[in-house]
């Protein structure tokens, strides 16, 4: 036999093999082998039958314990969860988790979802946008109304002059606009003050009325219920007197320019399918909101905050202009320094010593030596007076110039001792403010400007200063910048 198996001779049963026995012995031989067994499961017969069909070769190979621990991975590198079904409510769950991670433009973002789903639902309207349509046209409305106001006010005529508080402005074309009655520097009169013959505001002898006769006092009430012209339009020195309202009157919003033009012009098909489809095209423009880098506009109207303390815009960026606090009016260095050397003028021309005349210019060499001579008067004076003319050299007169000599000393250590203070001043940072017509630097893109204050610079005040100072030692009473 093929396998090998030990069988005791002396005992009957071992001769006799069971079934299981003869079917092992029995492989691989190309038959079948059919067992009959009695009752208690002894082998009665065995026939054996060809085999019929095909003869598939099982094999199994067994594996101990120490082998499968080194064949098999027992470890794990992941816990993957059975996916969910996709239903509506997982989709609007996992929208609400992810919302602020979506962009919000792009092909997977919020603007996506928005196209898309109003592409498949078709003809959507926002009901908020019939909301959004009734305040705009309501703005159309109310701008319209104001730019269509009628010229003339029902109460105060065209020329009344108008005054509440501090606050004084003359009607024109039915709008209230404010003017300036502070003297520039230099100037001899105001802008009221030279307004108020043209306007008629005389009284029955002919003269020009005083400031206090020539304006209506109203209420704030009355004063805030008046149309006004728009912030910039002020009336002062440096104003267009000859300005229109119909050349202010720019539509607080660029939406009821657009509305009045496309109302009042004459459009054919061709030429309204071209502004359709330029507007599809604009990009529309994000006002100032101070988020991300967004572009940041500006409708071009000045508020009255942004044109203090002048009341009027300046002409280029970057412009520098100078407030003197203590008359509240616009100068410059060079103006302080140029009213100083008139008032000293003004005090020896009253004094009988213009500038640049015989006299004067003895003064300029002599004075000192004039008031120093306590026998001036009394004895020839003769020398520094030679070139004098001889009524001056009368005993007479001599006390008289010894008065001028005096004004002109006084006046000369006047206009010393101011130019020292305006040089304090220009150093401490005090009397005077500088204005810078500049953006909002914390607003770069925008591109509106306003007055900024900031420090005088006196690296640039202080030389003008030195030079005036130096022409006063040089004898040079007339200021030249």
């Amino acid at each position: 036999m093929a396998n090998n198996r030990n069988y005791s001779p002396n005992t009957q049963e071992n001769l006799r093999p069971s079934p299981s026995t003869l079917n092992d012995e029995l492989l691989g031989v190309e038959s079948t082998l059919n067992i009959e067994s009695d009752s208690g499961g002894n082998v009665i017969s065995a026939t054996i039958k060809p085999f019929e069909g095909e003869i598939i070769e099982l094999q199994k190979r067994h594996y101990d314990q120490a082998s499968t621990s080194e064949l098999l991975d027992r470890g794990f590198s992941e816990i993957a969860k059975s996916r969910d079904k996709l239903t509506t409510d997982n989709f609007f769950n996992l929208y609400q988790e992810l919302f602020y991670d979506l962009p919000k433009q792009g092909k997977k973002s919020h603007t996506y979802l928005i196209e898309e789903s109003t592409r498949y639902i078709g003809g959507y309207e926002d009901p908020k946008e019939d909301k959004i349509n009734d305040l705009i046209n309501r703005i159309v409305e109310i701008e319209t109304a104001q730019i269509e106001t009628p010229s003339e006010h029902p109460l105060f005529r065209n020329g009344t002059a108008i005054r509440y508080n501090k606050s004084l402005g003359i009607m024109q074309e039915g709008h209230l606009r404010s003017i300036s009655n502070q003297k520039g520097a230099g100037e001899t009169s105001s802008p009221y003050g030279q307004l108020k013959k043209t306007l008629g505001l005389k009284g029955a002898d002919g003269k020009v009325l005083q400031d206090e006769d020539s304006w209506t006092t109203v209420t704030e009430q009355t004063w805030n219920s008046l149309p006004k012209w728009p912030a910039g339009t002020k009336i002062n020195q440096y104003a267009d007197w000859s300005l229109t309202l119909n050349q202010f009157n720019v539509a607080a919003s660029n939406i009821t320019a657009l509305t009045q033009n496309v109302k009042t012009s004459q459009l054919d098909q061709f030429e309204i399918d071209f502004l359709i489809k330029e507007l599809e095209n604009k990009p529309p423009i994000t006002t100032v909101n101070g988020e991300g880098n967004d572009e940041v506009v500006w409708n071009g109207i000045y508020l009255d905050s942004d044109l203090l303390p002048f009341d009027f815009p300046g002409n280029a960026e970057n412009e520098v202009r100078i407030l003197n606090t203590s008359t509240n009016s616009l100068t410059s260095i060079v103006s302080e320094i140029d009213i100083l050397f008139g008032i000293f003028s003004d005090r020896v021309t009253s004094a009988g010593l213009p500038i640049n005349s015989v006299l004067f210019n003895t003064m300029v060499v002599s004075s000192t030596q004039i008031l120093a001579d306590p026998d001036f008067g009394n004895t020839a004076v003769g020398g520094f007076l030679d070139n004098l003319t001889d009524s001056f050299l009368e005993t007479g007169m001599s006390g008289v110039i010894r008065a001028q000599a005096n004004v002109f000393v006084s006046a000369k250590s006047s206009l010393i001792q101011g130019l020292t203070e305006l040089g304090d001043d220009v150093i401490k940072n005090v009397r005077f403010e500088q204005y810078r017509w500049s953006k909002d630097p914390n607003i770069p893109d925008l591109l509106k400007l306003s007055w900024r204050i900031e420090n005088i610079n006196s690296d640039i005040e202080l030389p003008k200063i030195n030079v005036a100072a130096l022409q006063i030692q040089q004898g040079n009473f007339i200021y030249t910048p």
